[in-house]
């Protein structure tokens, strides 16, 4: 029951870094000056459409992204008032030797989040064609709500090991 257990947290850990991975990416992807639109007249060949709905797609997504991040913010503090503060959560890795801090566990996916939202406040968020505006429409919700699920997860971990839940 305990291996199970600590492969449970394990993988939440995995998931949380491969969230920052692919947000990352999703950065640079949606950064990136990739040509798709017609008129070469507009910036990397985007023409004014493309830089307006740009423009709707970065702000819709931001908006998701910091009602997202309030969200999360607002699950570590309920985490922090709950449980002791010394609460560690039960990891066997290379540092984590004693378990891991409650506080780190609960900062990995708001980090994750503060970076997604960061990479719309870029000057050149709003620079995508048509696909990828339809990659940042599709996979930018599905980061952000996984994101949060996996705060869900984190904190239900550290409430149970802090004894605010019965295990």
């Amino acid at each position: 029951m305990l291996e199970l257990h600590m492969v449970r947290h394990t993988q939440t850990l995995s998931l949380a870094a491969g969230i920052l991975y692919v947000r990352t990416w999703m950065g640079a992807l949606i950064n990136s000056d990739l040509s798709v639109g017609d008129d070469k007249d507009g910036v990397g060949g985007l023409t004014a459409e493309d830089l307006e709905l740009g423009k709707k797609a970065v702000k819709i997504i931001s908006i998701l992204a910091a009602v997202a991040l309030a969200v999360s913010i607002g699950i570590t503090v309920f985490v922090f008032m709950s449980v002791p503060w010394e609460t560690r959560l039960p990891y066997e890795g290379q540092y984590g030797r004693n378990g891991l801090p409650m506080q780190v566990a609960m900062s990995m996916c708001i980090l994750s989040q503060v970076i997604f939202w960061r990479v719309g406040k870029k000057p050149t968020a709003h620079h995508m064609g048509r696909v990828s505006r339809g990659l940042y429409y599709v996979l930018a919700p599905v980061m952000i709500v996984g994101a949060v699920w996996g705060q869900c997860v984190l904190a239900k971990s550290i409430l149970v090991e802090g004894g605010a839940l019965p295990g």
